[in-house]
């Protein structure tokens, strides 16, 4: 079959199945997905009649965002289907005890973990359906997120500028992965990026906090008196079900991204560990295979570890750096000259 037929089939069923979805829950149901969901917001600004135009078609999402400020081309922004809070970010988490867990999360389920005074695990069952949870964890607010179209499970502060925002699903993405906005500005922020790219915070980077990606099992033989997101989040959603498929198996993207390389298959998991002035990333399989690596890079060493529990430590020059776990395809867009580590 032919890959963009093939490609485009793959997006309808999927469109179809958010539809339903949203539609029976009665909320903003997402646009129906053209072509192969490509529908570009604008093109690049070259005058003022243009920018209006462009704002304009923001508007009409919902979106308030400054289309004036931008540091990504506006025909790179395309419509993901759910138009803003389509997918609705949880801005009042609840927990339960982990002794409590919900039905809908098995012990094989993969979720986020963090923190330390109170570790608490965000199952990506309930986070494929929500991708953003505003929440405070030892006592800072923090804002967990998940791409389920790049995989990429992320945990930023949600301090900007001195102020502590919460941010919601635009329905907009840039590069195949997911675009927040922030309560304040509407800004757009690129999720892999961590940086406003659309708005008045455009190029504001957003702090990146240390988390781990682990199963539900691990999680709760670590932490027995840990919490877990509970499925009890006020919308309706069967959260047994993946409306994405089998799409982290397929090695084909819904949405067309920038070239990437070949040097690993596009949606190989890494952990990603950003430096000062570059990125190094890890292959997940292979590293929690052997459970340690070490590069040196800039004539120092970087160790990552796996350790107890399956909870990931980096550290470099002496320091803790945080991690995050996504597919190649979404870091190397962005980072073409990235140190790998494959497990040589």
């Amino acid at each position: 079959m032919n890959q963009s037929l093939a490609n485009f089939g793959a997006v309808i069923v999927l469109a179809a199945a958010l539809l339903a979805v949203f539609l029976a829950a009665n909320i903003n149901a997402p646009e129906k997905a053209t072509g192969a969901r490509q529908q570009p917001i604008g093109e690049t600004a070259t005058s003022a009649s243009n920018n209006s135009a462009f704002e304009q078609g923001f508007l009409n999402r919902g979106l308030k965002t400054n289309t004036a400020k931008s540091s990504i081309k506006l025909s790179k922004v395309l419509s993901g289907g759910p138009g803003k809070d389509g997918i609705p970010a949880i801005r009042e988490p609840v927990f339960v005890p982990v002794s409590e867990k919900p039905e809908s999360v098995s012990f094989d389920t993969d979720g986020i973990v963090l923190g330390k005074e109170q570790p608490k695990f965000y199952p990506y069952n309930i986070m494929i359906w929500h991708e953003i949870v505003n929440d405070t964890v030892d006592g800072v607010p923090v804002a967990v997120t998940f791409c389920p179209l790049c995989g990429s499970a992320i945990v930023f502060g949600r301090r900007v500028g001195g102020e502590t925002v919460s941010f919601g699903v635009s329905g907009l993405l840039y590069q195949s992965n997911l675009l927040m906005y922030d309560s304040k500005t509407e800004s757009l922020w690129s999720q892999v990026l961590g940086e406003a790219v659309v708005g008045e915070y455009t190029e504001t980077k957003l702090l990146l906090l240390p988390s781990s990606v682990v199963s539900f099992r691990q999680f709760e033989e670590q932490f027995p008196n840990g919490l877990v997101l509970s499925d009890k989040t006020g919308y309706a959603r069967d959260y047994s079900f993946n409306p994405y498929g089998n799409y982290d198996k397929d090695p084909s993207t819904f949405f067309p991204v920038d070239s990437f390389g070949d040097r690993l298959p596009a949606k190989e998991l890494l952990l990603v560990v950003p430096l000062e002035d570059k990125t190094v990333a890890f292959v997940l399989s292979k590293l929690n295979e052997k459970r340690s690596a070490e590069l040196v890079v800039d004539g120092e060493k970087l160790e990552v570890t796996v350790g107890e529990g399956g909870l990931y430590s980096a550290i470099f020059r002496g320091e803790e750096k945080p991690t995050f776990v996504a597919m190649y395809f979404s870091v190397a867009v962005h980072n073409p000259g990235m140190v790998i580590w494959a497990g040589e």
